[in-house]
This record gives structure tokens, sequence and C-alpha cells, in this order.
């Protein structure tokens, strides 16, 4: 399922979702594997539609799993970002600062921590990081040029 969140709502081909779950150690039928464990994802979130809007999907480029962006952190984060950007591009400081405090809210440790793939840490984990980290510079860019000290990041604040 990670495989697919971190991806939310476009499709992520075969191959790499079986680099995502097997890495190089693959079962004797990987396709067939996967297709079975998509099914079984499938069934899952088909009996709780409490949070996805149309679970798993198959296309000719792969699988997808489309969620709200109300629903997945991740997709939250990536559209306050989009906000803050916008806000920048306004001039709007404070609303920047305060769309950056939220978004930075939302970060909650090391992206992935609990899922064991090497793909994900190699190719996904970095570039997580690294917007996390571009929003904290951010952040404390926006806090100075309205002169506040920043001592803390929201997200230092929050894990407390």
């Amino acid at each position: 399922m990670a495989s697919l969140l971190v991806d939310a709502n476009q499709a992520v081909p075969v191959e790499c979702l079986v680099d995502r779950l097997w890495g190089a150690c693959l079962p004797s039928r990987p396709r067939s594997a996967l297709h079975t464990l998509l099914t079984r994802l499938r069934q899952t979130l088909d009996a709780g539609r409490t949070w996805s809007v149309g679970a798993v999907h198959t296309s000719a480029s792969g699988y997808s799993l489309r969620v709200r962006t109300d629903h997945l952190d991740l997709l939250r984060f990536q559209g306050l970002l989009a906000v803050s950007r916008r806000l920048a591009d306004e001039k709007d400081l404070e609303a920047e600062r305060g769309v950056l405090a939220d978004t930075l809210a939302l970060w909650r440790g090391t992206p992935l921590a609990d899922v064991h793939s090497d793909a994900l840490d190699r190719d996904v984990v970095p570039a997580l990081t690294e917007r996390w980290i571009s929003a904290i510079e951010q952040y404390h860019d926006v806090c100075l040029r309205l002169g506040r000290q920043v001592l803390q990041t929201p997200y230092e604040v929050s894990a407390r």
C-alpha cells in the first residue's frame, strides 16, 4: 500500500512496484504475486470505503491508488507547499508563515520508517526529506523576514 500511496493518484508501473516490494528477493512469479497482493488490497479497501475515493485502479501503465487529498498527509503536505509558494509570489509573508507552520506540523519523523523497502528508502525517502528540509528553510526565511526569532520548527514543537 505504501508503494502506491507515495505516488497516490498516479499510475505506478508494475516493474516499479515489484522492485519496491521485493527488490532482489523476487518471488518465483513476481507479476502473479503482485496481482495477488493487489487483489487482497483492493478487497480490503473496498470493504471499508471510508478513506479512499476509488481504491486500486488498473491501467495500461500500471496500478494506482485513488485517494482524496484530505485523507493523505503527503498530499496535504504537497498541496500546502503549493499554497505557500503562491503566497510567497503574492508577498503575503504572514499568511505564508501560517501555511508553512501547518505544512511542517504534518511531518511525523522519518518518512516510511515502518516500511521495509530498499527501493523506497533509496528512491522516495531522500526526495521527501529534501522537500521537508526545503519547507523548514522557507519557514525560517519567512520568520526572519517578518522579524521573528525562530527557535524551533512547528514539527519540533509538536513532536514533544
